[in-house]
């Protein structure tokens, strides 16, 4: 009887591992949505899922600088854990109605529990910045005006919880 409980509760916690949750957020231009778990297990890699849709209803010339997705995994110091590269290379690609890029990251975690950001490098449409969201938390009055600029350009999703047991 005791094994049956014990495995029952082992059980529960894999199936707790598999049910990841997805979130996603919305501009007039983009959908990011976002696919993770909420419980890892320590020292097991696992993955993220991102799905970046372009909603506009015209061919347009997107630009960016360096990736299009960027992670940001913070610790629960809110120290930065790991961050996904930044080069400054200028991208440009047309995007059609329905376009849909798609990424997965791999991570690898310490016991803890951690907290996952999902951006977009700053974005423009046919040379003229997208209206970003999701970045309200991190715009200051005493940012500078092209931080600014850059930062109201992006789409940030975020944070989502991550516990590693």
């Amino acid at each position: 009887m005791i094994i049956n409980i014990l495995t029952s509760c082992s059980h529960q916690v894999d199936e707790l591992d598999s049910k990841p949750i997805t979130s996603s957020i919305k501009s007039p231009d983009f959908t990011l949505q976002v696919t993770a778990p909420m419980n890892v297990k320590a020292k097991e890699e696992f993955k993220v899922f991102v799905k970046f849709t372009y909603e506009g209803k015209k061919t347009k010339l997107l630009q960016y600088s360096g990736d299009k997705i960027n992670f940001i995994l913070y610790n629960e110091e809110m120290e930065v854990y790991y961050e996904s590269g930044y080069p400054d290379i200028a991208n440009l690609e047309n995007v059609q109605p329905g376009d849909i890029s798609q990424l997965e990251e791999s991570f690898i975690l310490e016991k803890g529990k951690y907290y996952l950001a999902v951006r977009t490098s700053s974005l423009s449409l046919d040379g003229i910045s997208i209206k970003g969201v999701g970045n309200e938390d991190y715009i200051t009055e005493d940012v500078s005006p092209l931080k600014l600029r850059m930062e109201e350009s992006k789409i940030t999703l975020g944070p989502i919880v991550i516990e590693a047991y």
